[in-house]
C-alpha cells in the first residue's frame, strides 16, 4: 500500500520523486516494475518493511518495519558501461561522508570511522552498517535504466539483527544511543547522491576512484575474499580504473571483478 509520496528539490531541473510505502516485498523489485513502465529518472521508492528484501546474489537482507531506511533509486544515466561501477561507488561515497558527519555531530566523545568495504559495504568501526544493490537493464550495450538498491541499519538494537549477524552488524542507535528519524535521513543523501551523479558524469567519473580509496577497508592487509565456491588470499592494494579490486599475491597483482571479502 502506498502510504504518501513527496517531492525534494534536487541539484538539477530533475525533481526526486518518493513514493513510500508501508510494506513491500521488495523496493528494488518494485522500482524494476515502475521502471519498466517508464517511470522517469530520480523516482524513489522506499519502504518502512521489505517481506523479501534481498542483497547481492538474491541473498536476504533483513529488513524489519521502522528500523531501517530501505530504498530503491531509479536512475536513466548515459553512460558507457565500463562507469557502471562508478555509480555504486559515488552512492557508497556519499552515503558515507553523510554517516560520518551525522554520527559526529551527535556523538562528540566518540570517535568514527565510517570506511567502505568493496564492493557495496560501509563500515562503522569495523561493523556493517549499509549495503547497496545495483541493478541494470542492458540493451544493445546502453543503459536502458539501472536501479540503486539501498539500506541502512538505522534505530536497530542488537536483538534485532539475526543471531548471526549480531557481532559484524550495527546501526546508528547502536552507536550513539539515539532514535534517529529516517525520512529525515533520505531527503540528506537524496539531493546529496543526485548532485554528486550528474557532476561525475560531467567530468567522466574521473575522481571516484582516487575518493572511494581514501576510505577503502583493509587496504594494504591481508584478507580472504570468497569467489563462488572457492577462497582466496591476498593483500589489497586498491581499486583499478574500472572499479576492480587489486589484490596482490606474492609478486603477481590480480584483478577481482567480483567476490565478498570475509574479513
Amino acid at each position: 500500500m502506498n502510504n504518501h509520496s513527496w517531492q525534494i528539490t534536487g541539484h538539477s531541473d530533475i525533481p526526486i520523486l518518493v513514493h513510500h510505502y508501508h510494506s513491500l516485498e521488495s523496493t528494488n523489485s518494485e522500482a524494476r516494475r515502475m521502471a519498466m513502465e517508464n517511470a522517469s529518472a530520480w523516482t524513489v521508492i522506499c519502504a518502512d518493511l521489505q517481506t523479501k528484501g534481498r542483497g547481492r546474489y538474491h541473498r536476504k537482507w533483513h529488513s524489519p518495519a521502522g528500523l531501517g531506511l530501505y530504498f530503491s533509486v531509479i536512475l536513466r544515466p548515459k553512460i558507457d558501461l565500463k562507469f557502471l561501477n562508478m555509480i555504486n561507488m559515488r552512492a557508497a561515497l556519499v552515503i558515507r561522508e553523510i554517516l560520518q558527519i551525522e554520527l559526529s555531530q551527535a556523538d562528540l566523545q566518540n570517535e568514527y570511522t565510517v570506511q567502505l568495504k568493496w564492493p557495496n559495504d560501509i563500515l562503522v568501526n569495523e561493523k556493517k552498517i549499509c549495503g547497496i544493490l545495483l541493478e541494470s537493464e542492458i540493451l544493445s550495450s546502453e543503459v536502458k535504466y539501472l536501479i540503486l538498491g539501498i539500506g541502512i541499519n538505522i534505530n536497530h538494537q542488537g536483538r534485532d539483527f539475526p543471531v548471526e549477524l549480531q557481532e559484524t552488524a550495527t546501526s546508528l542507535k547502536l552507536l550513539t544511543k539515539q532514535n534517529w528519524e529516517t525520512n529525515r535521513f533520505l531527503n540528506k543523501v537524496l539531493p546529496k547522491l543526485q548532485q554528486q551523479i550528474i557532476l561525475d558524469q560531467e567530468a567522466g567519473f574521473k575522481n571516484v576512484i582516487l575518493e572511494y580509496q581514501k576510505y577503502l577497508a583493509f587496504k594494504n592487509q591481508v584478507v580472504e575474499i570468497k569467489i563462488q565456491n572457492q577462497s582466496i588470499k591476498g593483500c589489497i592494494k586498491g581499486i583499478d580504473p574500472y572499479g576492480y579490486l587489486l589484490l596482490e599475491q606474492g609478486n603477481e597483482t590480480r584483478t577481482i571483478s567480483t567476490g565478498d571479502i570475509a574479513n
